[in-house]
Order: structure tokens, then sequence, then C-alpha cells
């Protein structure tokens, strides 16, 4: 890379915030880019288009045989239960592999993305009990596809990830080379923090709120990345680490998040810039020089850290819920599947509740209080 300072990105969404049912996931992408600019503004200013800016090889739209697009933008436009090819896998997929990570299985997929909760002992639900498929346990017989080959169908899916299983053609995956080295992209990581039903309750409890536990959480799961990509890495040890910016979708109603950051990162003293019901901004330092900028934005995931970090978590909330699913469907094999929100989940919460009880399935293991 040529001699020009760098920039750590880092974008936070969630998916899941607002149903009854399933878990809460919240998305982490980190991104170094080296930047001309030399002030403030202009630097927020270039990595807040930096979306725009990867048009029209990269979309926020769903993909089709014929299409000449890669997906990255706000997942809930990207991801289609009905659609034969899986945009929102494929558009993940994509980045996965800039990091080298090419997972053949379900459980690959979750160790690439959400190893804590991979291997938490805690978790009593069922459905999120997996089985390394190369460890000593028998493999899991009902694993859930994670991906659908292009030219099959949903229902009749394998459930092995095939390199093969792109929908991208070679000229577009060149066009998206091109213009992510034009625009001195690298992304350093992707992560997750993923709350069951069960941890949900008892963060809400805890924090008041389940605005309360999004913020902690998600300020968490950025302050982790901030420490792994910013010790004994090469853009340190050089000093052409410039500044650290960390954007978030906003989190509920909430406008002020000087409390919650400094709950988070109590030995900073954060000072608000700007706080309005569109965004919020603050600033502190990193390792006492480094300007550390954090930004709460409504609509977040118009930007690149936040979308990709959208996909992220939806991808994953998508797999965990067709595991929730599959669970009370062998209970139930009439039952209709749910997304987990409000109205429907009334109606599915109705279906297996004298069920839960009879297999001694607490309410609190999977219906979530608010």
């Amino acid at each position: 890379m040529p001699n020009r300072p760098y920039r750590l990105l880092i974008g936070i969404d969630e998916a899941g915030y607002g149903p009854n049912l399933g878990p809460l996931v919240i998305g982490c992408t980190v991104w170094l880019i080296e930047s001309e600019a030399t002030d403030l503004h202009s630097t927020s200013v270039e990595l807040e288009t930096l979306l725009d800016r990867l048009k029209p090889v990269f979309q926020g739209k769903p993909i089709r045989s014929t299409s000449k697009h890669i997906p990255l933008g706000d997942s809930k436009a990207i991801h289609s239960k009905d659609a034969a090819v899986d945009s929102l896998w494929q558009g993940v997929f994509f980045w996965l592999n800039r990091l080298g990570i090419i997972p053949s299985n379900e459980y690959e997929f979750l160790q690439a993305l959400a190893t804590d909760f991979l291997v938490a002992e805690e978790k009593k639900q069922p459905w999120y009990q997996f089985v390394a498929p190369n460890d000593s346990m028998p493999e899991l017989k009902s694993m859930v596809p994670i991906i659908p080959p292009a030219s099959r169908s949903r229902a009749n899916a394998a459930t092995t990830v095939r390199s093969d299983a792109f929908a991208f053609s070679d000229e577009t995956k060149l066009a998206a080379e091109q213009i992510i080295d034009t625009l001195n992209l690298r992304l350093l990581g992707l992560s997750s923090k993923i709350i069951d039903e069960a941890s949900f309750n008892d963060g809400v409890e805890r924090y008041g709120n389940k605005a309360g536990l999004l913020s902690y959480e998600s300020l968490s799961l950025a302050l982790k990345s901030i420490e792994e990509f910013s010790s004994n890495q090469p853009w340190m040890i050089d000093g052409r680490l410039q500044s650290i910016h960390v954007y978030c979708d906003k989190h509920g109603g909430r406008n002020r998040y000087q409390s919650p950051l400094m709950q988070v990162m109590p030995d900073r003293w954060f000072q608000a810039e700007h706080e309005s019901t569109l965004r919020s901004d603050y600033h502190s330092k990193w390792d006492e020089s480094i300007p550390l900028h954090w930004s709460f934005i409504a609509k977040g995931d118009r930007l690149l850290g936040s979308a990709l970090a959208s996909m992220v978590a939806k991808l994953l909330r998508e797999k965990l819920m067709d595991r929730f699913n599959a669970f009370w469907k062998s209970h139930f094999p009439e039952i209709r599947p749910t997304a987990g929100y409000p109205v429907d989940a009334l109606r599915f919460r109705s279906e297996i509740e004298s069920k839960a009880k009879e297999l001694q399935l607490p309410e609190k293991l999977w219906w979530r209080c608010r």
C-alpha cells in the first residue's frame, strides 16, 4: 500500500431487535482504509460515501441469474426467502472469501462469524446445540442448509457450501476487485454477537430495557474489534493510523449515547459533538493520541461498514430461526414457520406453549419479554 494515512473503520448493526422469538444478533465489520483526507470533516464525508462509490458493482438489492452486481446494503432490501438464489448469503460469502474463509457447512460458517456463541456452554435451548462435523460426536443429521446452489430451489438445497455456488460472473467479480482497489478498501474482519432468548431476557432486566441491552452489547463488540485490530498491528507500529471511526445504527429511539459509551469504556471521556434524531456524534482518544470518533446514525445501514454488518446479522439470525422452526416442526409437522415478529409470534406461542411445558422448556428460554 502507498504511504498514506490509515483510517480504521468499524460498522455495527443488528437484526432481531423487534421480535419476541429467536435471537438478537449484532454484526460487526472492520476495515482498513487509506485516506487522502487531511481533516475530520473531509474524512467523515469520505467514509460515509464509500457505499455509494461502490456502485453499480455493489447494490442493495437481490440478485438473479442475469444480475451483474454483488448485494451490499440494507439487509431487509436484499433478503428474499422466495428467491432461488440466496442473495444475502451470496453477498456475505463474497466478503468472507476475501478474508480467506470458505465454510463448507453450517458449523464452519458459525465458527467464522460467531465463535463465542458456538462454544458457549450455558445454552439450554436444544435448537442451539451444534455439533462439529469432525469431532467425536455424530454429525447433526438435521443440519439446516446454509446456501442453496443457484440452479436449485431452496427446498432441494444441498447441505454443503460449494465454491461454485457463486451467482457472480467472472466479469462481475473482476469489476468488484477493481473498484475495491481503487477505493483502497481492505476488509480486516467480520464478527457477531448472538444474544439468545434467555440472555436477552437477562439483559433487559440488567439494563432496564432492550435499548440499553443493545447499546451495551453493540459498544462492547466494537470495543473488542478496536482492541484486536489496533494491538501490535503494522499500521499501529509505523504510526500511520490517523484515526478510528465507529458507525452504529441508532439504538431504538435513543439520541444520547455518552452514558453507555462511558459505561463500556470507563477509562475514557467521550465528548458529545452533536445529538439529534438523525445522528449523534462523539469523540475521544485511543492510546492517548489517536482520535476515536463514534457515530450513531439513523438508517445507518446506508453506510459501508454498517451495511455489511446488517447483512451478517440478518443472515445469522435467519439461519438460527431455521433451526428454531425446524425444532418445533419436528414436534408439530403442520406448524407454519415464524419470523418471530409480534403478531405472528403470538400465534406461534399459542401452538407450542403446552409442548414447551411438556419438554420442560421454561418460557424464558424461548419467549422474549420485550
